[in-house]
């Protein structure tokens, strides 16, 4: 198991407030196999990017004591500590009313 740290990211939600111009997505740490299953782990949370790196060790930590797959991920926004683990960009945003879809 290899840990991937994406950076360069596009948010590809079905709401429009997560949308990367909306989200501002911009870091992305996944546990997978292989690149090609972690670029597929990254797409199931609504996210793409376009550049890529095997993780330094204190990234691997960050998600480390999760189940293989996890995917957390960073906004421009957010501090340095803060990630979402675990979430799709839409599930974010329904959960952040500053992000959520106007009713």
């Amino acid at each position: 198991m290899k840990t991937f740290y994406f950076h360069q990211l596009k948010s590809h939600g079905d709401l429009g407030r997560s949308s990367t111009q909306h989200l501002l997505p911009s870091l992305a740490v996944v546990r997978a196999d292989s690149l090609s299953s972690a670029r597929r782990l990254l797409r199931d949370v609504g996210l793409s990017a376009k550049s890529y790196r095997v993780a330094t060790a204190s990234e691997a930590r960050l998600i480390d004591h999760f189940e293989p797959g996890t995917v957390a991920w960073t906004t421009a926004d957010m501090t340095e500590s803060e990630w979402v683990i675990g979430q799709t960009v839409d599930e974010y945003v329904r959960e952040h009313p500053n992000w959520a879809d106007p009713a």
